[in-house]
């Protein structure tokens, strides 16, 4: 993520009109050092390391997550395919989704023994929101599932 973020965030920011006045990700992180009390309440470090990098996506970390992340996409589709799948099912979170680009959703489904909401992760196959939505939906309906994760 940080060596796309760099480049992304630095060819956006180039488009801003004039006045404002930050133009890179360097100068995010310059402004966030002089707001330190209020901008910098959860740090900054993704934002340093990413800056760190060349952002000209040819490091060979880059190449080789992006190998990793295309064996990742082709395994999921494979179990998919092979087993016929609306959705998978995972008991705990799982990144597979955000960083291969497959859909997924958490439903809430209780509380933890300290009382912290605690939700089921499913995942679908690329383009396939629809099947995760109405699967989900379905579940949450016949188990009864409408709380409010926010009251105790």
């Amino acid at each position: 993520m940080k060596y796309e973020f760099k480049r992304n965030i630095n060819k956006y920011l180039s488009t801003t009109p004039k006045k404002v006045k930050v133009k890179t990700l360097a100068d995010i992180i310059k402004l966030n050092k002089e707001y330190e009390d209020t901008a910098l309440k959860y740090g900054q470090q993704l934002l340093v390391d990413s800056n760190d990098v060349t952002g000209r996506l040819i490091e060979p970390e880059y190449i080789a997550a992006l190998q990793e992340r295309a064996q990742l996409q082709k395994e999921t589709k494979d179990v998919i395919k092979q087993h016929n799948l609306d959705v998978i099912y995972f008991a705990t979170y799982t990144s597979l989704g955000p960083e291969c680009g497959f859909p997924s959703m958490t439903i809430p489904i209780g509380r933890d023994e300290d009382n912290i909401p605690i939700g089921s992760y499913f995942l679908a196959d690329h383009n396939k929101e629809e099947n995760l939505i109405k699967a989900l939906f379905a579940l949450e309906q016949k188990l009864n599932l409408n709380m409010n994760p926010l009251k105790k």
